[in-house]
């Protein structure tokens, strides 16, 4: 009965919410009338264990509750003839019949549980004297599991767990009462989830797995409306919530094999779950190559029963890749291109720009390129969809961008020219796309001069084009002359009214540490962007006068974190080193997983020769929230050289220089590393190409007496 009454009180919240308010009858006592709360503490002191309620009274009282519990099932299921009267109405009788039941036998817990439990569905709804009623219940019986689930949901409610910063004392209370729920009923998936939430927000991290397991494994319940609140709807109580959740946990914790065990048979039962799907390519790419013979079957039967789910072989062909399986790789992606190029050429051509992919990141360039230029073919003779008249345009650009990555890092300098002029082929006169990856190859070149020549022509063609007018800037400030580059940029500030088009940063030079762009065109982000090109050219004062504007104007936390960053930096380049950890170090307490404060934190420690480990740490929770970012695969491989894993470190080197070939620091990292293992001739091969993109006249100098 205990749960019955529960339950059905719990449907009653969600009718008065639909019904609105109960017309002003809250059932508020008179002056003279004593209130709910104060009639059941009356009640409470009444209760005597020794001298038991005799047979009558106790019959009498139960006949209350039934009373009671009729007057819900009224309210629950009169739902089309209901009026919002008749349903006050019902809920008050209930509330009475409660009462009295409880003044009748003190010792009946379900009195209590149920009265807790409705006395919050009456508007305005008193959560202090819910808490309690259902005290009063758990006095009686410490194993009332009613009285304790709602206890756990109202100390939820005032833990703040959905909101923000949680509340430590309601925050224990609430884990308290959810174990205690869970110890009632081994199964309870609400149970389980809560406390998952709650270990989280305490950093718990192996309580936190251990509940998410239980959760898996517990009953599906059919009220999940209060979890779902409390976590803003995005979260439901059902298994593969519990099964998505758990992975990503034993992802972070490092236990990928665990994390691939349990999301291969969700990804083979549903290989339409993006969300699996996504979680298993995470664990995937942290997996050592023995940890990934649990999910190649797996993968195997969910490819078999959607042959042209993209991203499923995409996660085959990545499983064959880092277990040393390249050909059965290509092999797959090639067999799924030709079965489809008949009747979807898109998707063929989809599937093997993946492929394309996985040979650039295993370092087969040419291959690369090749199966780029098929995919390209293929892509053109697919018909236009009209929903999407421009896919074949950015497909294109994509394959040539990605096929320009490869002739850049293969060191393939004419085919580089070849592909850029194949783009104007396909892409049209009317496209930039050419004249851009020309200006780049230009200035990895180190052809600034010949660069500036090529963007000058185009700026004359299109004045307000934002991202040309910070790209003269740039190569400007990158050739030694900042302040003409800030004049330029100055100069299109002040026209920028006259003609509004998009901006979208390319082409701007990628160097550690990393600094917040934005591509917003008002006051705050050009002081941003003046603020880079300062600390580019090592004007460290100029930098932080302009980064602190932007920080004076910033509007809303996030705008405030992004000025903080570009501070940093300046006062970095500016040989303020403590002011730039201070500062870095208050972001990372406004905001603790802010990867670029930890990324960035870490790089200067390393910098400044100190901290090694302490630094080697922060950047890799900043790999692990981007683990593609070259920045802070740079900083990462810098760590692992400081700290003497050569090994590591060219790794990670190499894997940031697959993403960006067009950064100094990072050529000049990797060469550093390869001279420690006697790699000479590799080593001044990126000297080399770091000198090539350098701009900074100390980094030209330190770099050409290397190659001396």
């Amino acid at each position: 009965m205990k749960l019955k009454i529960a339950f059905i009180i719990l449907q009653i919240g969600l009718i008065l919410a639909i019904s609105g308010s109960t017309s002003g009858q809250t059932g508020a006592p008179t002056d003279k009338e004593p209130s709910v709360i104060e009639r059941i503490r009356a009640a409470r002191r009444s209760f005597d264990l020794k001298n038991p309620v005799d047979v009558q009274r106790r019959a009498a009282a139960f006949a209350k509750i039934m009373e009671g519990q009729r007057f819900l099932w009224l309210v629950n299921n009169a739902r089309r003839s209901r009026t919002q009267s008749s349903v006050s109405q019902n809920v008050l009788r209930a509330r009475s019949a409660f009462i009295k039941a409880i003044e009748l036998d003190p010792s009946l817990s379900e009195g209590y549980a149920a009265l807790a439990e409705l006395s919050i569905t009456i508007p305005p709804g008193d959560i202090d004297s819910a808490i309690e009623i259902a005290g009063f219940a758990i006095d009686v019986d410490k194993d009332n599991f009613g009285a304790h689930r709602l206890l756990a949901r109202l100390y939820t409610f005032k833990s703040g767990l959905g909101i923000g910063n949680l509340d430590t004392d309601y925050s224990n209370r609430a884990i308290g009462e959810w174990q205690t729920v869970v110890r009632l009923d081994p199964r309870n998936a609400e149970g389980w989830a809560f406390l998952s939430e709650f270990y989280e927000r305490q950093g718990k991290i192996e309580d936190r797995i251990a509940a998410l397991r239980k959760w898996v494994g517990a009953a599906t319940p059919i009220d999940s409306q209060f979890y779902q609140r409390v976590t803003g709807g995005r979260r439901n109580l059902a298994p593969e919530t519990a099964t998505a959740l758990l992975a990503e946990a034993l992802i972070r914790s490092g236990k990928t094999a665990e994390a691939i065990e349990t999301l291969s048979p969700l990804v083979a039962e549903d290989p339409d779950n993006e969300a699996a799907i996504g979680l298993l390519r995470e664990a995937i790419a942290a997996a050592k190559p023995a940890e990934l013979a649990t999910v190649t079957d797996s993968l195997k039967q969910a490819v078999a029963a959607d042959p042209a789910n993209l991203a499923l072989l995409r996660l085959l062909a990545d499983v064959y890749s880092r277990g040393g399986q390249m050909k059965d790789a290509a092999a797959l992606l090639t067999s799924a291109a030709d079965k489809l190029t008949p009747q979807e050429p898109a998707i063929a051509a989809e599937i093997l720009a993946s492929l394309g992919d996985l040979y650039l990141q295993n370092r087969l360039y040419r291959e690369a390129i090749d199966i780029f230029q098929r995919a390209i073919e293929l892509r053109r003779r697919a018909p236009v969809i009209a929903e999407d008249p421009n896919g074949f345009t950015r497909f294109a650009a994509y394959s040539f961008e990605r096929m320009l990555q490869a002739a850049k890092s293969g060191g393939l300098y004419q085919e580089a020219l070849t592909i850029i002029e194949k783009s104007r082929k396909y892409l049209g006169s009317d496209n930039d796309f050419a004249d851009r990856q020309l200006i780049n190859l230009y200035r990895e070149k180190g052809r600034r001069e010949q660069a500036l020549v090529l963007l000058r022509s185009m700026r004359a063609k299109s004045p307000a084009d934002e991202s040309l007018a910070r790209l003269e800037a740039v190569i400007l400030t990158e050739l030694g002359r900042v302040d003409e580059g800030i004049a330029v940029f100055k100069k299109h500030m002040a026209q920028r009214g006259l003609v509004n088009t998009p901006s979208d940063n390319k082409g701007t030079t990628k160097r550690q540490p990393v600094i917040p762009t934005s591509a917003v065109k008002d006051e705050f982000s050009d002081y941003l962007f003046i603020s880079q090109l300062y600390s580019q050219a090592s004007r460290g004062k100029d930098a932080i006068e302009a980064a602190n504007k932007a920080v004076a104007i910033a509007d809303g936390a996030e705008r405030k974190q992004i000025a903080k960053l570009t501070l940093a930096t300046a006062q970095q380049a500016a040989g303020d080193f403590s002011a730039a950890e201070s500062t870095l170090r208050e972001i990372l307490r406004e905001s603790p997983g802010n990867p670029i404060a930890l990324n960035n934190l870490g790089y200067f420690l390393l910098e400044r020769n100190e901290r090694f480990e302490e630094a080697l740490e922060l950047i890799k929770q900043a790999v692990e929230s981007d683990p593609t970012n070259p920045s802070f695969l740079d900083s990462l491989g810098w760590a692992h050289f400081k700290l003497g894993n050569l090994d590591e470190a060219e790794k990670y080197l190499r894997d940031a220089i697959g993403i960006d070939s067009s950064s100094a620091t990072i050529h000049e990292h990797l060469g550093d590393v390869l001279e420690k293992q006697g790699k000479m001739s590799q080593a001044k091969t990126h000297w080399q190409r770091a000198l090539e993109l350098a701009s900074d006249a100390a980094d030209i100098g330190r770099l050409r007496a290397k190659l001396k």
